[in-house]
C-alpha cells in the first residue's frame, strides 16, 4: 500500500519509504492523481505536462515520464498506472490519498452537523483539515494545475475551516475563536461569511463594539474595491445586534449549561435569520489598502549596490526597462509585470537584474524589496521570506501571521495601493517564489533562476546569454585597463575566446590580472590556453567558474526517465562537438532516443545544456570542459572509451547511409554495410544531414584518429567523399582524407586505402586554381598500383578516370584523353555501367575543350543513355549541363536552353543547394541573354548568385556587376555570357573506386 498526498507538496510514500519524484514527474502524477480511478486523456496529461505549448516530441515524451513513474512508484508491471483509452488511470485504493481521506471526512462531519450532532461534526472536520500540511501542490510546476486545481483544493479547505468553526460555535466555544477568526478574516478580507462568523463570536463574547466595527471594515472594503455593499445575510445580522436581539445571546446559555443531559442544543442565535450570513456564498479574497498603521515611516530600498563596472548588455537593459517602465494598463488592476530572468551560473543575471531595478527606481517610489532566495543552494521557505518581508513594511512581529497562505494574503495587502520592485534572485523554482508574487498592477517584479520555469504564468522571459565579443572585450578593458589591452590586442582576443563569453570567467580572468601587474596578457592567455587547467585559472578569490557550475550540477536528480541527468552531462562533456543530435546523444548515452527527453529536459531547465533547435543541444565551451573533468573523476576510463565509442561508430554508420543516399551503388565492401533501415532516403536528406554534422564528422574523425579507432576513421572518411566531392570547396576534406589514408596504411586494408588516396588526390587537384598537382598524381599513381596488384579492374578504370581529369585542369588534353579512353576500355569490358558512364562523361568533356565537337557529343550522348538507364539523376544532371555547354559553343542557343533546363531539374531532386544547381542556372541565364531574353536571364543568374558566392567562384563578381546594372534599362543584356576556359569546374566526374 502507498501513501499519496496533495493536501501540500506533493507526497508520495511507497514500500520503500517517502519517494523522490522529479518535476515532470510530479506532474503527471498529480495530474493522474487529481483524477484518480478515472481515464485521464493523454491530450489533457501532455496539455498539464507543458503548459499547453508542447514539443513535437511530447507524445514520445509522456510515454517515457509515465514509464518513470511507474518505476518510482515500484509497480513497473503496470497495475499502479494502467493504459486506458483514451490515455492513462491511475489505481488509488482507498485510504492511500490524503485528498480522498479529507473528502471522506468533511462528508461525515456534514451528516453529523446535519443531525444536530454539533461534536461529532466539529470533530470530523478538524481531523479532515489535520491532513493539510501547507500549500496544495507547492511544488508541482505545472501552471495548468496551479490555475485549475490548487483553487478549487484551497476552497475545500476553506469551506471545512468555516463549517468546523460554525460547529464550535455552535458548541459555544466562541470566545476561544475570536483571534482564530481574525486571522482568517485578514487573510480573506473580503469573504463575508468569515466576516458573519467573526461577528457572532465577538458578540458572543461581550465585545459588540468590535462585532460592529467589523461589519464597518467588510462594508468599506466591499464599496471600496468593488462598488457594492454586503449581502442580504450580513446587513440582517448587523441589524440585529443594533437592535440587542435577544435572539443573538441565546448562544450564551450554552456556555453557562445546556440539557440536563449535558447534550447540547442548537444556539437559536444561530438559527434562522442570524445563522444566514454564515451560509453566504464565498467570494474571492482580493487584495486592499492597508491599515495606516501598518505603513512604515519609510519605504524599503533594499537593492544590492550597483555593478561599478557593468557593461554591454544595452539590448537586454532596454528591453527589461521597457516592460518595467511602463504604467500599467488601467483596465487590467491585477496584472503584475513579471520579468524573468533565466540563465546558466555566471552568465550575470544578478547583475542584470540590480543594474535594472536601480535604473527604475523612480518607477516605484514606494521602495525597492530584495532578497537572494538561494536557490541553487540552500532554498529559503516562502513563509520565511514573507516574514521578512512584512516587517520591512511595518508590520510588528507579533501581528505576523503563522502560516504562509496568511502571510501571503496580508503582503498582497499591504502592496494592493503601493508602488513596489520586488527582486526575487536565484530562484529555484515557481512554487518558491508564488506566495511571494503581489496582487496589483503597480508593483514589480524582477525573477532570476537558473531554471526556466516555464510554469511561470504570464512573466516577461528574457534567457541571458554570453557576452558578445565586443561586450566581453569592453568588460576586460574596463578591469584591466586601455593601455594594457591596446598593447596585447592579439592575446586579449585568445584570452576572451578561453572565456567563452562568460561575464564570471572574463571578470576572473580580468581581475587575476589586474591584481598581477606584471603579467602580461599573453601569459594568462597561454595559462587558459590548457583546457585541462583552465577551471582552475578561472578562480579569484571568492570567485570560482568550476564553484558556479558545481551549485547546478549538484543540484541535479538521480534519475529521469531511467536515466541519470548527472551522467548524461558528463558522457556529454566528452564529445568534442558543437551540436548533438537526440539521435547522437542517445547512442552516446546508451539508452534509446524515446527515454532521452526527461533527462534532456531537466538539463536543459538548469542551464547546464542549451537547446538551440528542436532535438538539438549544445553545452558552453566551459561547461564541457566541466562536465569532461567531472567525466574523468566518476566514470572511469573503460566507461568513457565505451561512450565515446557508441558516438563515434553511431556516426560512422550514419555517414556510409547518407552517402548510399547520395551513391546507390557503393562498392560492396565491408567498410559500407550496416545494419538497421536507412536513415536518409533521398539526396536532399543525405545534404541536409551533411552541411548540419559537417564540423561534428570532423571532430569524431579527430577523436577516433587520437584513440586509435582506425576503422571508424576509414569508415567516416571513405564515405564522406560522396558529399565532399559534390563540395570541393569545403576546407575540412583535406584534414579529414589525410586522417583516413593514415588509418588505412595502418588497417593495411588496399582497398580502403586506395579509395582514400583518389579522394585525397582529388583534393589537391580541386579548386581551380589552387591544385596541388604532383601531390595529386602521387596519390593517384599509388592508388593505381594498388588496384592493378588487387586484381581490380573496375577500380583501375576508375583511377585511369581520376588521373584524366586531373590532367584536364591542367590544360594538358592529349595525355587527359590518353587516360580517359583507357578507362573507358576498362569499364566497357566490365559490368558496371555506373563507372562507364562517368568514364564517357569525362572523355566526352575533354573533347569538346580540344573543339571536337562531334566526338564529344557522341560520347556525351551514349553517357546520357546509359545514366538514365540506370536512373542516375544526378550524372544525368552533369552530363546535360555539358551537352548545353557544347550547344552554346556551336552556338545552338535554344537547344542549350532546353538542356540546361534538364539539367537543372535533375540537380534540383539530387544536389539541393549544391554548386551543380548554380552551374545549370548560370548557363541557363547566359544562354537566355544570348537570345534576347534578358529578364529570364536575370532571373536565373540572381537564382544562381547565392550558391557561387558560397564557394568563392570568380564569376560571382561579373554577375553582381551585371545585376547591378539598371535592369530596366529597354537594351537588356543581348551578348552571350562567356563559358569559363575549360567549361565547367564541376563538368568532369569521377569515383575512386568500382
Amino acid at each position: 500500500m502507498a501513501e499519496f498526498g496533495v493536501l501540500g507538496p506533493l507526497r508520495v510514500v511507497t514500500d520503500g519509504g517517502p519517494a523522490r519524484v522529479p518535476a515532470k514527474q510530479r506532474v503527471l502524477l498529480t495530474a493522474l492523481l487529481m483524477r484518480a480511478n478515472r481515464a485521464v486523456s493523454a491530450q489533457t496529461l501532455i496539455e498539464t505536462l507543458w503548459d499547453a505549448t508542447p514539443p513535437r516530441s511530447a507524445r514520445v515524451t509522456a510515454q517515457g515520464y509515465v514509464k518513470g513513474l511507474r518505476q518510482i512508484l515500484g509497480r513497473e508491471d503496470g497495475q499502479r498506472i494502467v493504459t486506458r483509452d483514451p490515455g492513462y488511470l491511475i489505481t488509488v485504493a482507498p485510504g492511500e490519498l490524503d485528498l480522498e481521506r479529507f473528502m471522506t471526512l468533511t462528508a461525515g462531519a456534514r451528516a453529523a452537523a446535519a443531525r444536530g450532532d454539533w461534536p461529532g461534526a466539529a470533530a470530523g472536520f478538524g481531523e479532515a483539515l489535520a491532513w493539510w500540511r501547507g500549500v496544495p501542490l507547492a511544488d508541482v510546476p505545472s501552471a495548468v494545475l496551479q490555475r485549475e486545481e490548487v483553487p478549487r483544493l484551497a476552497e475545500l479547505r476553506l469551506n471545512a475551516l468555516e463549517s468546523r468553526i460554525e460547529a464550535d460555535l455552535y458548541l459555544g466555544r466562541h470566545a476561544e475563536l475570536v483571534a482564530e477568526l481574525r486571522q482568517l478574516a485578514g487573510a480573506e478580507p473580503l469573504r463575508e461569511r468569515v466576516h458573519g462568523l467573526l461577528m457572532l463570536a465577538l458578540y458572543r463574547s461581550g465585545r459588540q463594539a468590535e462585532a460592529l466595527a467589523v461589519f464597518r471594515g467588510i462594508d468599506g472594503m466591499l464599496r471600496g474595491e468593488l462598488g457594492i455593499g454586503p449581502g442580504a445575510g450580513l446587513r440582517d445580522l448587523h441589524q440585529r445586534m443594533l437592535a440587542a436581539d435577544p435572539a443573538l445571546d441565546a448562544g450564551q446559555d450554552l456556555v453557562r449549561g445546556g440539557r440536563p443531559d449535558g447534550e447540547a442544543q442548537p444556539a437559536a442565535a444561530l438559527s434562522a435569520a442570524a445563522l444566514s450570513a454564515a451560509a453566504l456564498s464565498a467570494v474571492a479574497p482580493t487584495a486592499t489598502a492597508p491599515p495606516a498603521a501598518e505603513l512604515p515611516t519609510t519605504a524599503p530600498a533594499q537593492l544590492p549596490g550597483d555593478t561599478a563596472d557593468f557593461t554591454g548588455r544595452d539590448s537586454q537593459v532596454n528591453l527589461l526597462s521597457g516592460l518595467l517602465g511602463t504604467e500599467p494598463a488601467a483596465g487590467r488592476p491585477g496584472v503584475v509585470m513579471i520579468l524573468a530572468v533565466a540563465g546558466m551560473g555566471g552568465i550575470g543575471k544578478t547583475a542584470l537584474a540590480v543594474h535594472v531595478a536601480h535604473r527604475l527606481r523612480d518607477r516605484f517610489p514606494d521602495g525597492q524589496l530584495y532578497v537572494n532566495l538561494q536557490g541553487t543552494t540552500h532554498p529559503l521557505l516562502p513563509a520565511e521570506v514573507l516574514a521578512s518581508f512584512l516587517r520591512d513594511l511595518g508590520v510588528a512581529d507579533e501581528s505576523i501571521p503563522q502560516t504562509e497562505a496568511d502571510r501571503s494574503a496580508r503582503y498582497r495587502t499591504l502592496l494592493a495601493a503601493r508602488k513596489v520592485l520586488i527582486v526575487l534572485d536565484d530562484a529555484r523554482d515557481v512554487a518558491q517564489i508564488r506566495p511571494l508574487l503581489p496582487g496589483s498592477a503597480g508593483c514589480g517584479v524582477i525573477v532570476t533562476s537558473r531554471g526556466t520555469m516555464p510554469d511561470l504564468a504570464g512573466a516577461a522571459r528574457l534567457d541571458l546569454q554570453g557576452l558578445s565579443q565586443d561586450e566581453a572585450r569592453e568588460l576586460f578593458t574596463t578591469i584591466v585597463g586601455a593601455d594594457r589591452v591596446a598593447a596585447e590586442p592579439g592575446a586579449t582576443a585568445r584570452l576572451l575566446a578561453c572565456c567563452a563569453g562568460l561575464p564570471l570567467a572574463v571578470r576572473i580572468a580580468a581581475s587575476r590580472l589586474a591584481s598581477r601587474p606584471g603579467w602580461s596578457v599573453a601569459h594568462q592567455a597561454a595559462r587558459l590556453a590548457d583546457e585541462r587547467q583552465r577551471l582552475a585559472e578561472l578562480a579569484a578569490g571568492d570567485l570560482a567558474v568550476r564553484a558556479s557550475f558545481a551549485v547546478s550540477y549538484d543540484a541535479l536528480p538521480a534519475e529521469a526517465g531511467g536515466v541519470s541527468p548527472a551522467r548524461l552531462f558528463r558522457l556529454l562533456g566528452l564529445a568534442d562537438m558543437t551540436v548533438l543530435s537526440l539521435p547522437a546523444v542517445a547512442a552516446l548515452a546508451g539508452v534509446p532516443a524515446a527515454d532521452m527527453a526527461p533527462a534532456l529536459d531537466i538539463l536543459t531547465d538548469a542551464h547546464l545544456l542549451q537547446a538551440p533547435a528542436p532535438d538539438r543541444y549544445r553545452l558552453h565551451d566551459l561547461l564541457r570542459s566541466y562536465a569532461a573533468e567531472l567525466a574523468a573523476q566518476a566514470d572511469g576510463e573503460s566507461g568513457r572509451h565505451q561512450a565515446l565509442r557508441r558516438l563515434l561508430s553511431w556516426y560512422g554508420e550514419q555517414t556510409v547511409r547518407a552517402a548510399r543516399a547520395l551513391i546507390p551503388r557503393l562498392p560492396a565492401h565491408a567498410l559500407f554495410q550496416v545494419t538497421g533501415p536507412r536513415a536518409m532516403a533521398d539526396p536532399a536528406a543525405a545534404i541536409d544531414w551533411h552541411e548540419t554534422e559537417q564540423s561534428n564528422l570532423a571532430a569524431a574523425v579527430r577523436l577516433a584518429a587520437g584513440l586509435g579507432w582506425h576503422d571508424i576513421v576509414v569508415q567516416i572518411s571513405a564515405a564522406m567523399w560522396a558529399f565532399l566531392s559534390r563540395n570541393t570547396y569545403r576546407d575540412d576534406w583535406l584534414p579529414i582524407t589525410q586522417a583516413g589514408v593514415a588509418s588505412a596504411r595502418q588497417l593495411d586494408d588496399g582497398a580502403v586505402l586506395s579509395w582514400l588516396l583518389v579522394s585525397l588526390g582529388q583534393r589537391y587537384c580541386a579548386r581551380f586554381q589552387e591544385g596541388q598537382f604532383s601531390e595529386s598524381l602521387a596519390c593517384f599513381t599509388e592508388a593505381l598500383e594498388i588496384r592493378r596488384r588487387i586484381g581490380d579492374s573496375a577500380g583501375e578504370g576508375a583511377v585511369l578516370s581520376s588521373i584524366g581529369n586531373m590532367l584536364e585542369t591542367q590544360d594538358r588534353l592529349e595525355e587527359s584523353l590518353h587516360y580517359l579512353r583507357s578507362s573507358v576500355a576498362v569499364h566497357a569490358m566490365g559490368t558496371d555501367r555506373r563507372l562507364l558512364g562517368v568514364s564517357l562523361h569525362n572523355t566526352g568533356h575533354v573533347l569538346m575543350r580540344m573543339e571536337r565537337y562531334d566526338e564529344a557529343l557522341e560520347h556525351l550522348t551514349h553517357a546520357l543513355a546509359i545514366r538514365r538507364e540506370i536512373a542516375d539523376r544526378y550524372g544525368e544532371g552533369l552530363t546535360e549541363t555539358t551537352i548545353a555547354q557544347l550547344c552554346v559553343a556551336l552556338g545552338r542557343f535554344e537547344e542549350a536552353v532546353g538542356h540546361y533546363r534538364q539539367s537543372w531539374a535533375a540537380v534540383r531532386d539530387t544536389a539541393p543547394r549544391a554548386f551543380e544547381q548554380a552551374e545549370a542556372l548560370y548557363g541557363l541565364g547566359s544562354a537566355l541573354a544570348a537570345l534576347g531574353r534578358s529578364g529570364e536571364a536575370r532571373d536565373a543568374w540572381r537564382a544562381a548568385l547565392p550558391a557561387l558566392e558560397r564557394i568563392t567562384d570568380p564569376r560571382a563578381a561579373e554577375l553582381r556587376e551585371r545585376l547591378a546594372e539598371d535592369e530596366a534599362a529597354s537594351a537588356g543584356v543581348t551578348h552571350a555570357a562567356p563559358v569559363p576556359a575549360g567549361g565547367s569546374p564541376n563538368g568532369a566526374a569521377s569515383i575512386p573506386v568500382g
